[in-house]
């Protein structure tokens, strides 16, 4: 035993003093060693964190870096991200100008040697339309418009079953229409098929009437004289005056080329030309004017808008001649009265607005909308508002004629002085009365409906 225990004191010894090594060096004096660093991980900066409770993320106050394409500042205690705009990206911690030759140079970048100026157009898959930078992508044929970057045909008026369309302020030949069937009184609606036809609804000339005004520099107004629909589209703009010939409407500062001479607009009080002295129902200058003729009458109409007299009390004007009337007469505007047998039909010819009493049987008065040879329509004052027609029907306000129609039929002309919203949802009802025969309008209170995002013309 006394041997056996002198051979385990060496490794009693050995194993006392391990023991001792490992617990000084567990436990020396923290005041001679090296603070241990607390290493912010949350932010995408690799640098200590001096102050791990502040909002910054080890950001120093006012400084900054970038996080993708913003730019991070820390401010008061708190980070704050910012986009560097457009042009620019964001690279060490600062905005610097984009030099990725996208063709954006904000202030600040236009001396960079790396920044592209230059506009690249783009018409990939486009036959027509704006290029991006001011040219076009190529035009369309005649009859055709171009619908985001396609040529498309326009489906033509009433699907040309009433006969070819006329020249703006004409008439559609009557073809296979019955004028005096069902809806006899009616118009070919915009877009519609053709039931009944008779004179053709004018388009909307709102195109015409602000020509070119609301385009850019470099642009031009295209407005399609069938549909009514007009676009700003890349061309030039004409330079002829008034007389001067024309093949195109783009070929006049006007915009109005009729029958090969450029026009004006003479409705707002403008004199017409000595090329174009007679001012047309439309309001456009015309080289026709009207002769007035008053041979044989007394009262009525003289041919070219004017008067040739009026009737005394209880007396009215028939076939231009005073005749005793009664209680029954109607007004007839510049024919004066027709009898309680008789309708007023107003003729809108070139000169301006006409009337005429008509026998209820007679055949002009039958067709109310035949178009003459003379270029003349006929409007027949059918109600005045919806209180002259039955239940079931409202008064229609064509911009030839007044009638009583069913409820649920189109109405795309208005009554001005009626509530609305006659014209429907997001419409209104636009006064008319800037034309020559603004008169007559406003004898009807007869106005047409536009939309609310549309500038009455």
């Amino acid at each position: 035993m006394i041997c056996e225990d002198m051979m385990m004191r060496p490794f009693n010894l050995l194993a006392l003093v391990l023991m001792c090594c490992v617990s000084v060096a567990c436990s020396g004096n923290e005041q001679d060693e090296d603070p241990i660093p607390v290493i912010d991980d949350t932010g995408p900066d690799a640098e200590p964190d001096t102050n791990p409770g502040d909002d910054c993320d080890g950001l120093s106050e006012g400084a900054s870096r970038c996080d993708g394409a913003m730019i991070v500042t820390c401010t008061a205690g708190e980070l704050q991200s910012a986009s560097c705009g457009e042009g620019s990206t964001c690279d060490g911690g600062a905005c610097i100008c984009d030099n990725a030759n996208d063709g954006v140079c904000p202030e600040g970048c236009s001396s960079d040697p790396d920044c592209n100026t230059t506009c690249v157009p783009e018409c990939s898959g486009l036959d027509c339309g704006p290029d991006g930078c001011g040219g076009s992508c190529g035009t369309c044929d005649t009859g055709d418009y171009c619908n985001a970057g396609t040529c498309e045909t326009f489906d033509p008026l009433c699907n040309d079953t009433c006969g070819p369309v006329g020249e703006a302020g004409g008439y559609a030949n009557d073809g296979e229409c019955d004028d005096v069937g069902e809806g006899g009184a009616g118009y070919c609606e915009l877009g519609s098929d053709c039931s009944d036809c008779g004179a053709r609804e004018l388009p909307p000339i709102h195109c015409e009437l602000n020509y070119n005004d609301d385009c850019p520099v470099g642009q031009r107004c295209d407005c399609d004289e069938t549909s009514g629909e007009c676009i700003c589209e890349v061309g030039a703009r004409g330079t002829a005056g008034p007389g001067e010939a024309c093949t195109d409407t783009h070929d006049c500062e006007s915009g109005l080329c009729f029958d090969e001479q450029c026009s004006a607009r003479c409705d707002t009080g403008a004199d017409c030309p000595s090329e174009m002295p007679s001012c047309n129902f439309l309001g456009y200058c015309a080289p026709d004017a009207c002769e007035p003729s008053c041979d044989g009458l007394t009262c009525g109409d003289d041919g070219c808008g004017g008067s040739c007299g009026s009737c005394g009390d209880g007396d009215i004007c028939t076939d231009g001649a005073c005749v005793s009337g009664d209680d029954e007469a109607i007004f007839c505007l510049a024919s004066g009265h027709c009898t309680s047998d008789q309708v007023c039909l107003l003729s809108l010819s070139t000169s301006g607005v006409t009337s005429v009493c008509k026998s209820d049987d007679d055949p002009i008065a039958e067709r109310v909308f035949e178009a003459s040879e003379k270029g003349q329509g006929y409007l027949h004052i059918g109600c005045d508002d919806d209180t002259d027609c039955d239940a079931g029907e409202r008064c229609k306000w064509g911009v030839y004629s007044t009638y009583c129609a069913d409820d649920d039929s189109n109405r795309i002309a208005c009554n001005t002085d009626a509530p609305q919203p006659q014209c429907g949802s997001g419409n209104r009802c636009c006064p008319r009365s800037s034309f020559t025969r603004g008169e007559l309008y406003e004898e009807l209170n007869l106005g047409i409906c536009y939309p609310n995002t549309m500038a009455c013309p």
